[in-house]
């Protein structure tokens, strides 16, 4: 009976929304004006014997993208390409009362009835034949046709016969006496324009760009892109276009000249839009420096390394962008801008006039997080930062950060002996970074300032306190103290570099008797909480090739290197005679980690179209223990699984290798009590990510994704076993998931909501390890690669 009730419902909303839908379409046809018909479809159709012997699919998929954004008018907005609420909503307030909310709803919700108009296709089709145009198709041939439907509506579609693309033949250059056109010539290999391309406007734009670079930077400050024309010659024949480049003079018949830079002017405390009152400010000189301000905020000698223009030395716009740049880059300046004037007692000098307004100094700012599972546990929490933009009048930056998050157990499963005692962990940390935009070396060192470099101080502890869940008996409290010392600095745009010649971490904890004798039954565990004690260096950098608005491609690449304990045993080497290579030292009663580890990370991005693109992740780490360790540290061991990893597992899941604890029902994985301390580690990662992301509705994005990966161990563990990395089997052991998910994408702020479904688990103990699981939900903050 429950079944056939839930059916005449469905049925019962079905018809009613059909009807809804065509009562609302008849509503829309009383309100086009007669005679007129109401734009439903817009396509664009190419003709495909032009795309079988010319245009290749890609091409064709440009074309027809491009051609379509082109299109005017587009029809009225329909919410998930289906319903027109828009236009129901400026029709309803069309019929109601003229007051207050109808025209607000008219003006601001609804969108007026978009109505076809010949006019206006035309145009479209004008604007469609220049586009093609510029990009190589010069014989290309546009029309559309109508069909009209019914109730007053009307599709066009755009036929679109490209024709045969024109290459480029001879290339030539400006041969006049001008220093202009001397410099043009001696850039020539530099040239975008190549003999045997495609005929492309965007690179003539480039060219023009280029050349205007060119000559701005050997001191042309008044020379502008304008001043560079093509003249075309076409072979019909050969399909060929002939381009001759120009580089025309002044108006006046004068010759570009190149300008010398004289003064730089700073003003450190200039408000915008306020009168300038010399009788306020005081000017102070460095060399060829003057710089203008009520109050010592800056020390002069840190601005005028952030500006890059020098007395004599020919104008260039790359110093122009420098300065500009490493402005920014302080981190003190809510604006900044150059103005160049030239110099009243000689034309050919410039004065740089440099304004720069402070952002506020210090800020200090709290905030908190509550969030609730449903094992009972409710997490509440609390952080106050502070910072100091400038702390030694040397844009130098200070930041301070401490946190409290505390758990409470609200199960109503606790022992009652412990019933009054409602706080499982508690986790402090307060951490303090100290920014120097420069390096602090006891040497002199040929690393620019225009490599933004920096040196970077940091100090962190944590104190944590855990209990048992759900009993709340007390398991352990540790102590986390780190010490780091390193640089930041870009060779190129595309290069960021990181490196730390030193870090110290100390971690000490103190186990109660019930969660050692815990640990002692799962030696894998225990390891992971070990004290140890930390000493190394590490490098890392970040490669960065942002795609443009036509590049189908962008890459990012991550590398990192770090090692450990090599002095420390140096140090010991030296100092102990009776030196064995089997022989443990220890540092306050602690032997110290000594390890390599290596991580890998390369990303593309594929674009499809405007509105969709791949996203493809490949991860390799590798750590190797060595001399005085026999593994690696717990937090520099690799995982799988959680919000942006294998995103139908739970974090360190799975792994090593084959390896299933015992304790764990895969059928089931909500029943294991164990499940807290799921904490599986390797020596070895190898991960792979694949994801389809496109537009559902403006700021609302889709993501059809599929990981696969696993860690492993350097070393057979008889506690662990089939957990080490062996060629024969490792392929067959990858975790592989799949599922999708929805993010709002604010561009500044993207909440991510996906839902991963495992598809094969490596703990399965059979051949076939194919399955199906229940999936989980992951919410995060940011896309995942």
């Amino acid at each position: 009976m429950s079944k056939i009730g839930n059916s005449f419902i469905s049925w019962w909303i079905l018809l009613l929304s059909v009807a809804l839908f065509s009562v609302s379409s008849c509503s829309v046809v009383k309100n086009i004006p007669e005679g007129r018909r109401l734009l439903l479809h817009n396509k664009v159709a190419i003709n495909k014997a032009d795309v079988n012997k010319v245009i290749k699919t890609a091409e064709r998929d440009r074309l027809k993208e491009d051609l379509s954004a082109i299109i005017q008018p587009k029809p009225n907005k329909r919410f998930l390409g289906i319903i027109p609420f828009r236009l129901w909503f400026y029709i309803a307030s069309n019929k109601g009362k003229d007051n207050k909310f109808n025209r607000w709803i008219k003006s601001k919700v609804g969108e007026p009835p978009v109505l076809f108009d010949s006019l206006i296709a035309s145009k479209t089709e004008v604007l469609m034949e220049n586009y093609l145009w510029n990009y190589g198709y010069f014989e290309n041939d546009v029309s559309y046709t109508t069909k009209n439907n019914k109730r007053q509506r009307i599709s066009i579609t755009y036929k679109i016969d490209p024709g045969r693309v024109w290459t480029l033949g001879k290339i030539s250059f400006p041969t006049g006496t001008t220093t202009s056109e001397g410099i043009v010539r001696l850039r020539v290999k530099n040239t975008v324009l190549k003999t045997g391309d495609r005929f492309d406007v965007t690179n003539l734009k480039a060219e023009r760009s280029r050349i205007e670079a060119d000559l701005r930077n050997n001191g042309f400050f008044s020379f502008n892109k304008e001043y560079v024309t093509f003249d075309l010659d076409t072979n019909r024949e050969a399909h060929t276009v002939n381009i001759n480049v120009k580089v025309n003079q002044p108006m006046d018949n004068s010759e570009h000249k190149p300008y010398r830079m004289n003064r730089v002017i700073v003003f450190t405390d200039y408000e915008p839009g306020s009168q300038f009152v010399p009788a306020k400010y005081d000017t102070t000189s460095l060399q060829e420096f003057r710089f203008v301000q009520q109050k010592t905020l800056f020390k002069n000698k840190v601005l005028r390394d952030a500006i890059f223009f020098r007395e004599g030395e020919l104008f260039t716009q790359d110093n122009y962008d420098k300065s500009m740049t490493r402005l920014n880059e302080l981190g003190v300046f809510k604006f900044a801008s150059i103005e160049l004037h030239r110099s009243k007692r000689d034309t050919n000098l410039l004065n740089a006039f440099v304004y720069l307004t402070p952002s506020k100094k210090q800020t200090l700012s709290a905030g908190g997080n509550l969030n609730h599972n449903f094992d009972g546990l409710t997490g509440i929490g609390g952080n106050v930062s502070y910072k100091n933009r400038n702390l030694t009048k040397g844009a130098d930056q200070l930041s301070i950060d401490a946190s409290v998050n505390l758990q409470l157990n609200f199960s109503k499963n606790r022992s009652k002996m412990l019933s009054n005692d409602r706080l499982n962990t508690i986790d402090f940390t307060l951490d303090a970074t100290y920014y120097l935009n420069r390096f602090l070396v006891p040497f002199k060192t040929k690393i620019y300032s225009n490599t933004n470099p920096k040196t970077k101080i940091n100090a962190r502890y944590n104190y944590e306190i855990r209990r048992d869940f759900p009993s709340n008996y007390p398991l352990y409290n540790a102590h986390n103290i780190g010490v780091t010392y390193g640089y930041e600095w870009s060779a190129r745009k595309l290069v960021r570099h990181y490196y730390n010649p030193t870090f110290l971490n100390f971690y000490f904890i103190h186990k109660e008797d019930s969660f050692i004798n815990y640990l002692k039954l799962r030696p894998a565990l225990s390891r992971s909480y070990n004290e140890q004690i930390i000493w190394g260096s590490n490098y890392s950098f970040v490669l960065s090739n942002k795609a443009g608005k036509y590049d189908l491609w962008s890459t990012l690449l991550k590398g990192s290197i770090e090692a450990a304990g090599n002095i420390l045993e140096l140090g010991f080497m030296a100092a102990n005679k009776g030196y064995s290579p089997n022989q443990t030292f220890n540092i306050l009663n602690r032997p110290f980690s000594q390890y390599m580890r290596f991580e890998f990370d390369f990303r593309n991005y594929f674009r499809l179209n405007r509105h969709s693109q791949f996203a493809m992740r490949h991860y390799i780490g590798l750590g190797l223990p060595y001399g005085n360790s026999k593994q690696l540290p717990y937090t520099k061991q690799f995982f799988v699984g959680g919000l942006n990893s294998l995103r139908g597992f739970q974090i360190r899941e799975i792994g090593p290798g084959s390896y299933r604890d015992s304790t764990i029902d895969l059928d089931n994985p909500s029943s294991n009590q164990a499940t807290l301390f799921i904490d599986q580690t390797g020596d070895i990662k190898f991960e792979m990510n694949i994801e389809l992301r496109f537009d559902i509705y403006k700021w609302l994005k889709g993501a059809a994704f599929m990981d696969a990966g696993n860690v492993w161990l350097m070393q057979n563990d008889p506690t662990r076993a089939l957990g080490n990395f062996d060629f024969k089997r490792f392929i067959n052991e990858f975790g592989v998931d799949f599922g999708a998910g929805l993010r709002l994408d604010f561009n500044y702020f993207v909440i991510r909501l996906d839902y991963g479904v495992p598809i094969r688990d490596p703990r399965i103990q059979k051949d076939n390890k194919w399955t199906i699981r229940k999936g989980q939900f992951n919410l995060a903050i940011g896309y995942p690669f």
